[in-house]
């Protein structure tokens, strides 16, 4: 008795401690399962009001650092043109002095002096060029983009149509914060984007459950279903300038 007393304990023990580690990992799990639940459903908020779950905060992350890579080698680019410019200048100035008639025979400390005060006008000089330049191309591309945006958003199609003047003058409103016309126009018909893309995916989920072909494999693709505002907001921009 005292032994059969003593393997029943020692079953028990043993049955205790099973059940125990189960319990241990199913509250692992739980709690591991919450707290994905509760990454899903938190909410951030930019300066400036806007609401984004964990995954759009992200895109929009990745976006902010994407553009900001963008705009540091715009900044590294810029600098080395600017580099360029003041080593030209400089070159510019000597040949000028070193070439000039009038100052052959004046002392090379004189014609230092000279150099150092002609290089910055001639620097001055090239950097209203560039600046000029640059406007002339930027201003180029600008009204290059709102021509083809005039042509895809013609007014046709149910898709609204695009306004230059309409879009400039939201662009200059104090209160805006977009700069891009395209994003800009796709934010002032937000909501008929968005009846246009559900409507649009309405129309191939019917499609696509009428449309059975048993001969061989043509059914069409299933279109994915965003699951981020970010990612809606390019799906709809994709598709409605397709």
């Amino acid at each position: 008795m005292p032994k059969d007393q003593v393997e029943v304990t020692e079953g028990n023990e043993s049955g205790v401690e099973t059940t125990k580690d189960t319990q241990e990992a199913q509250t692992d799990q739980e709690q591991s399962s919450d707290s994905k639940n509760a990454e899903e459903k938190a909410v951030f908020k930019d300066s400036f009001g806007n609401e984004y779950t964990a995954d759009e905060f992200q895109a929009k992350f990745n976006e902010i650092q994407g553009s900001y890579t963008r705009k540091a080698q715009e900044a590294s680019s810029y600098q080395k043109e600017l580099d360029a410019i003041k080593k030209q200048s400089e070159a510019d100035a000597r040949k000028s002095v070193s070439e000039s008639n009038t100052l052959k025979n004046v002392p090379q400390d004189v014609k230092e002096a000279i150099i150092s005060i002609v290089k910055p006008l001639i620097e001055e000089d090239r950097l209203r060029i560039k600046q000029e330049e640059d406007q002339r191309k930027a201003d180029q591309q600008f009204k290059s983009e709102l021509d083809n945006l005039e042509k895809e958003f013609d007014g046709k199609n149910g898709k609204p149509k695009f306004d230059r003047n309409e879009v400039l003058r939201a662009m200059k409103a104090p209160e805006n914060r977009i700069y891009d016309p395209r994003a800009k126009f796709w934010e002032m018909h937000r909501d008929t984007f968005n009846d246009l893309l559900i409507k649009e995916a309405l129309a191939k989920q019917k499609g696509g459950n009428d449309t059975e072909d048993t001969s061989g494999d043509h059914s069409k693709p299933v279109s994915h279903t965003p699951k981020t505002w970010e990612q809606a907001r390019k799906a709809s921009l994709a598709r409605l300038s397709e």
